[in-house]
């Protein structure tokens, strides 16, 4: 069976303006030479380590 994601009518969605579509590209650039990026299996490893974590502090 295909699952399907669907938008709340409650969630509404608007197109960002430029002004602050080059705000988050700015933002992205200077948070880049800042080294403040996360590489994505950095990150995956983090939640793992933390989903186990919190595992066994639950089965405790």
């Amino acid at each position: 069976m295909r699952k399907e994601n669907k938008i709340s009518e409650n969630e509404k969605f608007k197109p960002m303006s430029i002004k602050e579509f080059n705000s988050r590209i700015d933002q992205s650039m200077a948070n880049s030479k800042n080294g403040r990026i996360v590489e994505a299996d950095e990150f995956k490893a983090k939640i793992v380590l933390k989903t186990s974590l919190t595992e066994f502090i639950m089965k405790l």
